[in-house]
């Protein structure tokens, strides 16, 4: 009997042999799956990475890369289970196995395929501005008339995302193809840019910058600032705020010039020459007013046209001479004047005097009060402290057409410029 109770006490409860279920579910978490994707077990960092899966509740949950034991966590009472890791590069296959109370080991799970990628990209190359969009003289230039739609080339990793700044601004993002190239279309304001690409793997891995890409936007059209005469060579020449392009001038018949008695001077060459054009005329040139009156071909901008550099075409203009204080002040800058209920406003022509004392004034102007400003006495090199005027249309501003525009501002509205002069010759 004792021996039968010694028996019974020896054989205890049945032993717990059974093995727990393979973990299932294994996965990456989005925060550590970096890159394009939050779901495709590709990541640019190699620890810290946390695991997680399923496996019977209470059991402990080993992860392998291949033979190599990652660590051991606990599956809570839902089975949950989470393991934070640290992997070589390339790609990992890891498992997991559970060990339940009773030391039963699971067979391993499904093999979970963690590619880690901590190599950046080279940086991409060959930036450039596409020759359509590159305007004017030149299609390699990367000097344009355009502010949008720019396309931008260039090549760098094959499926990266490149991404194009201005400075440090942010123009948009690209994907390269499988041969690395790519290209975006951009919007610049006016002035000078400088480019840049990087590009990011799909582990998230960024370049450093490409080279820079100068580009420039000039999308002002070019615009007469001085007109020279040369009565012995027979010569009008026309001085632009920007270079003109030589290569694609207008035809002689796109200019009308009348010099002396208001005499038509048939233009019979045109010539270029950094910012100049210079017209010769047929006939001699007579002296008083010179008129020169340029037709824009189109509307839009033409092969050949008064053009910049960018390829802006310049607009119809119509250039009528004129001269300060007869000839005795160089270097005077004119003003136009408006008055509206008796509110002055005077607006910067831009127009100086030349050498002898002569200026222009764009048709824009010509319905405006004329005002001389500064300059230097010819002859003795004094500075002018005399602000000269004259009324609206005249090609003479000196203390005469002063006086004149004086007798008009305070008299009645109607008063001509005639009935003013008379007053002042009385």
């Amino acid at each position: 009997a004792l021996g039968g109770a010694g028996l019974a006490l020896a054989g205890g409860g049945k032993k717990d042999r059974t093995p727990p279920a393979a973990p299932t579910g294994l996965d990456l978490v989005a925060a550590d799956d970096t890159g394009a994707s939050d779901s495709d077990n590709l990541t640019r960092t190699a620890s810290g990475l946390t695991v997680t899966g399923k496996a019977e509740p209470g059991s402990q949950v080993t992860l392998f890369n291949g033979a190599a034991s990652l660590g051991t966590a606990t599956a809570n009472a839902s089975g949950d289970f989470t393991l934070d890791i640290t992997l070589s590069a390339g790609a990992n296959s890891v498992t997991a196995k559970a060990t339940d109370a009773a030391g039963n080991v699971s067979t391993e799970s499904q093999a979970l395929t963690i590619t880690v990628d901590v190599a950046a990209p080279a940086a991409p190359t060959g930036l450039d501005l596409a020759a359509a969009d590159d305007t004017g003289a030149s299609d390699s230039d990367n000097l344009t008339g355009n502010t949008s739609a720019l396309t931008i080339s260039g090549r760098a990793e094959a499926n990266s995302t490149v991404a194009v700044f201005n400075g440090a601004a942010r123009l948009g993002t690209a994907t390269a193809n499988a041969a690395g190239v790519f290209s975006l279309d951009v919007s610049l304001d006016a002035g000078v840019h400088s480019l840049t690409a990087k590009a990011t793997d799909a582990a998230g891995n960024e370049s450093v910058a490409s080279a820079a890409l100068a580009v420039t936007v000039d999308a002002t059209a070019p615009s007469a600032t001085l007109l020279d005469v040369n009565r012995a060579a027979k010569t009008v020449t026309l001085t632009f705020d920007s270079s003109v392009d030589v290569a694609a001038l207008p035809l002689a018949s796109a200019f009308a010039v009348t010099t002396g008695a208001s005499a038509a001077n048939a233009v019979t060459a045109v010539a270029a020459s950094g910012s100049t054009i210079t017209l010769t005329l047929a006939n001699e040139i007579g002296a008083g007013t010179i008129t020169v009156v340029y037709t824009d071909p189109t509307a839009g901008n033409d092969a050949a046209a008064v053009q910049d550099a960018a390829g802006n075409d310049a607009a119809s203009f119509e250039l009528v001479t004129g001269v300060v204080a007869d000839g005795y002040v160089r270097g005077a800058r004119l003003f136009a004047e408006s008055s509206t209920g008796g509110v002055v406003t005077r607006v910067d022509t831009g127009i100086v005097t030349d050498a002898n004392g002569n200026f222009f004034i764009p048709s824009q102007f010509k319905g405006f009060t004329l005002v001389a400003v500064g300059g230097v006495n010819v002859d003795t090199g004094v500075p002018n402290t005399v602000e000269f005027r004259a009324a609206a249309g005249s090609t003479v501003i000196n203390p005469l057409t002063t006086l004149v525009q004086a007798v008009l501002a305070s008299s009645a509205a109607g008063t001509s410029v005639a009935q003013a002069e008379q007053q002042v010759s009385a």
